[in-house]
Order: C-alpha cells, then sequence, then structure tokens
C-alpha cells in the first residue's frame, strides 16, 4: 500500500477542497447529539469546564439521575464528555460529577449559545446554586460571582467578589485578593447611585488598598488613590465610620515617600480619632504611626514613648484573628520598632532583647507581612551591630518570606542586607552590585522612607571597597534627602561616615605620595 496516497495531497485544496476546522469537526459533532443531550451539554458549557449534574438538572427541571443518565452516556461513547482525570473532592458525592473532554468543546458550545439565553442560563445557574449551597453559598463565593456578573446582577457579583477576596486573605493570597476587589469595584460602578453603593465602594477601596499596601507597596500611587476615595466619600456622605482606616491608609503611603510633615500631620488626627473610638486596635495602630513619624523625624525619646504605649495597650488584649489584615499587626509592630529605636538611644542589650521579644512574638502571630516586619528590622539591628551571621540568618529568611507571599518591599531590603554581608566577606564587586539594585528598586517602587540609612551605609560598604569618592556621593545624596524630606534619624551617621571616608582618602593620598 502507498501510505502517501492515504494523506491528502496539497493539490486537491488548491483545487479548492479543504480540511474542515477543529471548531466544524466539534459542531459536527454536536449536531449528531439528541435534543436532550445537546440541552445538556449546552447548560454543562456554561457551568464550567468541570461540572456536577446538579445545577444543570435545576436548570432544565429535570431529576439529577435523569441528567447523569445522559452524561453517563456520553462519557460511555466517548462523545465530549469524560470523568475527570483526577478525582474531585464534591460538595456533594451522591451527584455525578464531569468534565468535557477537551476545552474545545467547552467553548464551542458556550459560543454557539445566543447572549441572551447565556445571560439567562448564567442567572438560572448563579441562583440555583446559591440556593443548593445554602449557608455555604460563600465557600463558592468566586464560582457565584462569575455566574451573577455573566448574568448581570452586579449587586449579588459584587457581594460574593467581596467573599471571594476574603477568602483569599485568609489563605495570605493578596494578591489574588485584589484582583477580586477591583473586579468588584468595576462592576459596582455598573449599579445605580445611592448611599448604599458609596457605603460599598468606601468598604471595597478600603480593603483594595490595604490589599496594595502588602502586593506593591506603601508607596505604590493606587494605594493613595483607593485611600483617598474612601476619604472623600467618608466627607461626602458625611459619616465617619471608616475615618480612620482611610487617615491610616493615607499616612502609610505619605511616610513611606518620606513625606514626614504630613505624615506627621496624619498621624495626630489619627490620635485624635482614635480617642474617640477608645479602641484598642485604633489606639495602637494611631501610637504606631506617631512613633514611626517621630523616630524618622530624629524625634528618638518621642518615638520611644509611643511604641512602649501601643506596644503594652496591644499586649494587654487577646490577639485578633489577623487573616483578613493584610498589613502587619500595629502592637507586634511597635515592638519591632521599639528595639531599633532603643539601640539610637544607646541601649544596646535592651535592644537586642526587645528585638528578640518582637521575633518571638510575630511568630506566635503566625501572619505573614507581621512576621517580614519584625524580620526586616532584626536585619538592620543586627547590621548596626556588625553581626553578619544573624544579619544574614535574618535577611535570608526575609527574603523567603517575601518571595512566597510577594511582598516586593522587603525583598528589597533582604537583598540589600544580603548584599553588605558579602561587602563585609570580600565579595566587593557582588555586594555592592546587590545593595544598589535593591536601591534602585525601592526609588522606582516610590519607597523613600529609610534612603538615608541605606545610602549610608551603602556608602560605609564602598569605602571597604576603596570606592571613596563613591562613597562621598552616596552620603551626599543622603545628605540631600536629609534636607528634603526631615528625615534627621541617621544623620549623626551620615556625618561619621564622612568623616571616616574623609581620612581613609586622605590616608591613601599620603601613601602615594610617600611613594
Amino acid at each position: 500500500m502507498n501510505v502517501a496516497a492515504s494523506f491528502p495531497r496539497k493539490r486537491e485544496s488548491r483545487e479548492g477542497k479543504s480540511w474542515p476546522s477543529v471548531r466544524q469537526l466539534i459542531e459536527r459533532q454536536i449536531g449528531q447529539l439528541s435534543r436532550e443531550e445537546k440541552q445538556v451539554v449546552e447548560v454543562a458549557s456554561v457551568v464550567g469546564y468541570e461540572f456536577s449534574a446538579a445545577p444543570i438538572a435545576a436548570v432544565l427541571d429535570l431529576p439529577v439521575t435523569t441528567v447523569e443518565t445522559y452524561c453517563d452516556d456520553l462519557v460511555r461513547r466517548g462523545r465530549m464528555l469524560s470523568a475527570p482525570a483526577v478525582p474531585v473532592v464534591s460538595e456533594d458525592p451522591t451527584v455525578g460529577y464531569y468534565s468535557f473532554r477537551h476545552a474545545l468543546y467547552q467553548a464551542v458550545l458556550y459560543d454557539s449559545l445566543i447572549p441572551g439565553r447565556r445571560l439567562r442560563l448564567h442567572s438560572r445557574i448563579g441562583t440555583s446554586e446559591e440556593q443548593r449551597y445554602g449557608e455555604r453559598a460563600r465557600e463558592y463565593a468566586a464560582i457565584l460571582a462569575h455566574h451573577f456578573e455573566e448574568g448581570r446582577d452586579y449587586p449579588r457579583a459584587v457581594e460574593y467578589l467581596r467573599f471571594a477576596a476574603q477568602q483569599s486573605l485568609q489563605r495570605f493570597a493578596a494578591r489574588e485578593a485584589g484582583v477580586y476587589y477591583q473586579r468588584a469595584l468595576t462592576l459596582l460602578a455598573y449599579t445605580p447611585e445611592s448611599t448604599e453603593r458609596s457605603e460599598n465602594e468606601m468598604r471595597l477601596q478600603l480593603a483594595l488598598g490595604r490589599t496594595l499596601m502588602g502586593t506593591k507597596g506603601y508607596a505604590d500611587p493606587a494605594v493613595e488613590i483607593a485611600f483617598s476615595r474612601v476619604r472623600e466619600l467618608n466627607l461626602r456622605m458625611g459619616v465617619s465610620t471608616l475615618q480612620f482606616a482611610a487617615l491610616a491608609g493615607l499616612w502609610g503611603f505619605y511616610f513611606m515617600r518620606a513625606n514626614l510633615k504630613i505624615a506627621e500631620d496624619l498621624a495626630q488626627q489619627l490620635v485624635h480619632q482614635a480617642m474617640q473610638d477608645d479602641e484598642v486596635m485604633t489606639r495602637t495602630e494611631a501610637y504606631f504611626a506617631v512613633g514611626s513619624t517621630a523616630l524618622y523625624s530624629g524625634e528618638v525619646q518621642k518615638a520611644r514613648q509611643a511604641f512602649e504605649t501601643g506596644a503594652e495597650l496591644s499586649s494587654a488584649q487577646p490577639e485578633q484573628a489577623l487573616a483578613a489584615r493584610v498589613v502587619q499587626h500595629p502592637g507586634a509592630a511597635s515592638a519591632s520598632y521599639l528595639a531599633w529605636t532603643l539601640w539610637f538611644l544607646g541601649f544596646p542589650e535592651q535592644s537586642l532583647q526587645c528585638n528578640q521579644g518582637a521575633l518571638q512574638r510575630a511568630q506566635h502571630l503566625a501572619h505573614p507581612f507581621t512576621q517580614a516586619v519584625a524580620i526586616d528590622l532584626a536585619v538592620t539591628l543586627h547590621q548596626c551591630r556588625h553581626e553578619l551571621e544573624s544579619l544574614q540568618a535574618h535577611a535570608l529568611e526575609l527574603e523567603q518570606i517575601a518571595i512566597k507571599h510577594e511582598y516586593p518591599l522587603w525583598l528589597m531590603t533582604s537583598r540589600i542586607g544580603q548584599g553588605w554581608v558579602l561587602v563585609q566577606q570580600g565579595q566587593h564587586e557582588k555586594g555592592l552590585t546587590q545593595m544598589q539594585y535593591g536601591i534602585a528598586a525601592m526609588r522606582q517602587a516610590g519607597a523613600a522612607v529609610s534612603l538615608t540609612y541605606y545610602l549610608t551605609i551603602l556608602a560605609e560598604a564602598q569605602s571597604l571597597a576603596g570606592q571613596w569618592q563613591e562613597g562621598l556621593t552616596s552620603l551626599a545624596e543622603a545628605m540631600q534627602l536629609v534636607q528634603q524630606h526631615g528625615e534627621h534619624f541617621y544623620e549623626a551617621e551620615i556625618y561619621r561616615v564622612k568623616g571616616e571616608l574623609l581620612l581613609a582618602q586622605q590616608s591613601k593620598r599620603k601613601n602615594s605620595k610617600g611613594r
């Protein structure tokens, strides 16, 4: 037999003959189905690639066993459907579960539906599934949100998108939660203007802003947009329910951008608002804002008092559930920053003990962002103490958390710390490159607070590598930032390192002349 003769020749296609497309083949198979089978697979294509017989039965008003019979027969005949390759953990193990043999089957069936019918099917599936799940409906929030969105039931779609985002946060999947919140806000715009819509938008914008702090960093412009919108809606509606949260978010944005004057004003507003609310967590957060702003402004004693108050306030209360909290626990963060503050006040041993306690507390909370804050402060403290082994261990731990949970800021700072260690170990070029990369990434992200510190330790590293002029340039930039932002907490160190660099440079010149 001539094998080549069994294949179509190219000239046949030039003569107008062509092989049918995959879509045409699938459409031909659909045309061979019975009317009832076609109805079943059409509805199934709207349910999803994998599906239960239950929603199809509800939409077609058929017994579940009848739908299962049709599906089982298609599976047996190898027509369009199959049993899932991986056993599915179903909400009802007594109901049959199936999947399409290929995603193209679902796509062709779905596309063949008239838009109006497709919309109605999504709406009916969403409603029937919501009723079937009952009290457990929130557990299937993402699925229900999809059906209500496609069914143009935007209020319910928004509600379930919010539930889906909350579930993502419980798994510490903040980036996924942000996608849900942004989608919910998009759909909310299609609903009629009302007080309820404004209240929904405030809560969604607030949740989105906090989520963005974790995934994009406090200094990202989208963070300011979200919290500014919450504040605007609060003022427009004449309520103050979310005013504190909006102020706290805006404080975080301006603080991270080293706009300390605005941050200080917002911190004072937070204290005033917290005293009115008289809640432990809000008061703790207010004191953390005051302490952080004071520390970086160079008011170290004021910072100590605020951090001590915040840490003590929250430690006297049972730790609240943190699963839905994207950013740090303010009480644990106060304890972490208190350790660094004690170092600047000249209490090295107290500082180390406080830092160890803060790390233990963060570990106990089992909240990734709070742990990242504590570890980051441990990195800076051990850098100040020139304890290379501890610094490197914490920097690597911070890097792992940052990569796992996608925290850009902590990834940058961990790389800077690791680079500093490499320079101390004699790997000058590699270490300096890593430090410079981390600092550049911080700038790109808009994170300006602490740049005076990072530029100063970069200058120290450059001096160790014999790059005295480059070190002086780094210090000049650090001093410029001190003047620009009022970030005075590391100013004395800038002068100290500058003096050492000038002495080293002068000594080098003398040695050169002596030769």
